[in-house]
């Protein structure tokens, strides 16, 4: 997560973009360190989101997290 982190920074830089896929949003917020978030700093950071039909419970996980 962390080469995904830093290619989208590059390649935004370029007017390019990336995109991402995870069957699991906890999965992909799970991606840290010490320092920082990974997966929540590329969805934050992303301009286009688009979410599927996700459980009641991972809507929920979504909406404290972000």
């Amino acid at each position: 997560m962390e080469f995904i982190y830093f290619m989208m920074k590059v390649l935004r830089s370029f007017n390019c973009g990336i995109t991402t896929a995870s069957q699991s949003v906890e999965d992909f917020l799970s991606a840290r360190d010490e320092n920082r978030n990974y997966g929540k700093a590329i969805i934050t950071q992303s301009v286009q989101r688009l979410y599927l039909p996700m459980s009641e419970e991972e809507l929920k996980f979504l909406e404290e997290e972000l």
